[in-house]
């Protein structure tokens, strides 16, 4: 069964191209579900790594450095299968291969590769997949044990009445 990318629900199926539990418009792909916003999932995925390679190159500089794959090239038909490949290792789960491919322009144990292909970037994403879902369980847990923090201060006896 398809997750929800907004509610992170297990859905059965989409009810006139919505969510059935928070009504957002989803597109499926490959079997699993995306925000209608977002288009094709890998050309997304490719755009966003194209974005972070131009910030990268244009890191010091007066002149901003835009990168672009060709979009009539076999490089970036190939490209493309990366993307697939990449969204396929964080099973299907777009923003989780988008904040891997920000660990890897951003954790100084990566940052000083230069990536100018997701071909290239293969090899470290498993890694930074890993901890990118280490970091999103420990956001979960830190706002778990705040919730529990402000339940237990609103079922205190309230000394002001």
């Amino acid at each position: 069964m398809p997750v929800c990318p907004n509610c992170h629900t297990l859905q059965e199926k989409r009810l006139r191209g919505l969510c059935p539990n928070c009504k957002i418009p989803i597109e499926v792909y490959n079997g699993n579900w995306y925000r209608t916003e977002l288009g094709a999932p890998t050309v997304a995925l490719l755009k966003h790594f194209e974005k972070r390679v131009s910030q990268a190159l244009s890191y010091n500089r007066s002149v901003p450095v835009v990168f672009a794959i060709p979009r009539r090239s076999s490089t970036y038909r190939r490209e493309l299968v990366a993307a697939e490949r990449l969204l396929f290792n964080a099973e299907g789960d777009f923003d989780l291969a988008i904040e891997a491919v920000n660990l890897l322009f951003d954790d100084r144990r990566y940052n000083w590769k230069t990536w100018d292909s997701l071909l290239g970037m293969e090899r470290s994403f498993l890694a930074a997949l890993a901890i990118a879902r280490a970091n999103r369980q420990a956001k979960s847990q830190q706002r778990q044990r705040e919730k529990e923090l402000v339940d237990k201060l609103f079922q205190g006896e309230d000394i002001f009445k």
